[in-house]
């Protein structure tokens, strides 16, 4: 019975979810902007370009981030 509710969780919520790819791939594409330091290209998925484009709540010249 446990091995269901892991099968179920993992396609339901998980990893293994329809959407859960979806929603991070916003958090990987800002994630990997800064490191770069550059800003996103393109904003086709989750992110949101009227915060991700001002430089004042999406910085790329800081040393040290934290999301919440």
């Amino acid at each position: 019975m446990q091995y269901a509710y892991d099968i179920m969780f993992y396609y339901g919520n998980g990893p293994g979810g329809q959407t859960t790819a979806a929603q991070g791939k916003g958090w990987v594409q800002e994630f990997l902007a800064r490191l770069k330091h550059t800003p996103i290209p393109v904003y086709d998925s989750s992110t949101n370009s009227t915060l991700d484009g001002n430089t004042k709540q999406f910085p790329l010249n800081q040393t040290i981030y934290v999301d919440a």
